[in-house]
């Protein structure tokens, strides 16, 4: 639909972030698809875990700078110490 009411089926989570691009059309919010979050699934916004979210949102203050990197490639250490590309 067009427009998503707020509450428990809102496909957004409890917490966005609107960024300053575009027409003001791209966020950084929650998801109630969490096997969609580090994929390209969405319309250009960024979708993130539940907890991680609601810590980011309490971090960032309105007129933060953001910079969107395209990088195709994922990089991770472990707490092991093992890498993954």
């Amino acid at each position: 639909p067009k427009v998503v009411p707020a509450g428990p089926n809102n496909p957004l989570g409890r917490f966005a972030m609107r960024l300053g691009i575009g027409n003001g059309e791209y966020l950084i919010h929650g998801t109630n698809a969490q096997d969609s979050v580090g994929l390209r699934v969405s319309s250009g916004c960024i979708r993130m875990n539940a907890p991680d979210i609601e810590a980011l949102f309490a971090q960032v203050a309105a007129g933060t700078r953001v910079a969107i990197i395209n990088e195709p490639v994922k990089y991770a250490v472990e707490p092991d110490g093992r890498h993954y590309i």
